[in-house]
Formats: structure tokens, C-alpha cells, sequence
């Protein structure tokens, strides 16, 4: 579905890669901070922490696409901004997953093993 709205508007997304690549990139690192910073704040376990992060970071992208092109007739700007939302959403939070996926959670077994 993501895909597909993005490949619709592919022409769109080129002419103005450069005016929302940065946006949704820098709001990402912002939502994942968030998500770190607030199950650090109230000393979530290191495997919940991880979690939290991760879920804050996805963001709902898709439901976020659905919407778009349901009540606003997937406007270009909007649905590519959406699209690229989603799709950077989704990989950030897979590249972060396989990066925590190597690394021993602090108070478990395997880091003590470490």
C-alpha cells in the first residue's frame, strides 16, 4: 500500500526530495530520542526501553498514508511527504531493531555474560 502511493507520485517526490528529506529525517531522530528519553525517565527495563523507542519511532506511518488519501484525495505534497514518512519510518526502526539485536540488553543475562 505504502509502496504503491509512493510509486504513483514518484515525479512529485523527486521534484522536492530536498525540501522534505531532512524534515522527516531529522522529525524520526526526534520521535526515536522521545521514545528513548521518556522510557529512560521513568526507568523502563532495558528490553521495554528498547521497545518504546522503536514503537515511537514507526509512528503510525501507514495509518498516516490511509489518511491522506482518504480525506485529502492523496494531495501530491501531502502524499508524498507521507509516503516517504512512512517508508523512512519503517526503516529506521528495522536499521535500529537489527542494531539493538547485537547488542546485549544492560541487567540480562547474555550482558553479564558479555
Amino acid at each position: 500500500f505504502i509502496v504503491g502511493a509512493f510509486a504513483d507520485n514518484v515525479n512529485t517526490f523527486v521534484k522536492y526530495l530536498y525540501y522534505f528529506l531532512l524534515l522527516v529525517l531529522a522529525h524520526n531522530l526526534v520521535a526515536l530520542a522521545t521514545g528513548a528519553f521518556t522510557a529512560r525517565i521513568f526507568k523502563v527495563p532495558g528490553r521495554d526501553l528498547r521497545t518504546i523507542t522503536i514503537e515511537t519511532g514507526i509512528q503510525n506511518g501507514s495509518t498516516s498514508v490511509l489518511l491522506t488519501l482518504t480525506f485529502f484525495g492523496g494531495v501530491g505534497g501531502m502524499a508524498l511527504i507521507v509516503g516517504w514518512w512512512a517508508i523512512w519510518d519503517m526503516c529506521s526502526s528495522l536499521l535500529l531493531a537489527f542494531y539493538w539485536s547485537k547488542r546485549p540488553v544492560k541487567g540480562t543475562k547474555k550482558a553479564q555474560e558479555a
